[in-house]
């Protein structure tokens, strides 16, 4: 789970977990998709369904499927908290013009962020997982 983004190159490592695998084994995990670097340096890749799909196919494994985790709701919010993080760590000096334009937009993004939390919301209330907008996908294949 979430390991495969941390390897330089996957491919080797997807063949040998195949190789080590059982006939009928499964290989089980999740990777990011629109997610914040982290562990740094050590975090390379970023997969779409596309890419996960081919590596998976490469490897050895049969039966790929390929699931978006999480809504583009959910990787607004993300986004926000980000962007919310960041501004409030920036420093500026109080009498600064800079200083009240932080403010004034702290204030209004945060009255945007609750509507569009709540757009969402309703827009994706059936459930809303989309490969384009995701936080990340799961992912399983078969060793036959």
């Amino acid at each position: 789970s979430n390991v495969l983004e941390h390897i330089s190159y996957p491919l080797p490592l997807l063949k040998e977990c195949c190789r080590v695998l059982k006939s009928r084994g499964v290989i089980l995990g999740v990777v990011p998709f629109l997610a914040a670097g982290h562990q740094r340096p050590h975090d390379y890749n970023r997969y779409t369904d596309f890419m996960l799909k081919i590596l998976l196919s490469d490897s050895g494994f049969q039966e790929i499927e390929i699931s978006a985790l999480g809504k583009p709701a959910d990787v607004y919010q993300k986004m926000q908290k980000t962007f919310f993080r960041q501004l409030f760590k920036t420093k500026f000096s109080q009498n600064s013009l800079a200083h009240y334009f932080k403010y004034a937009l702290v204030k209004g993004a945060w009255h945007l962020s609750k509507l569009m939390n709540l757009v969402f919301k309703r827009v994706f209330s059936n459930g809303g997982a989309t490969p384009a907008y995701t936080e990340g996908f799961g992912f399983t294949g078969i060793k036959f």
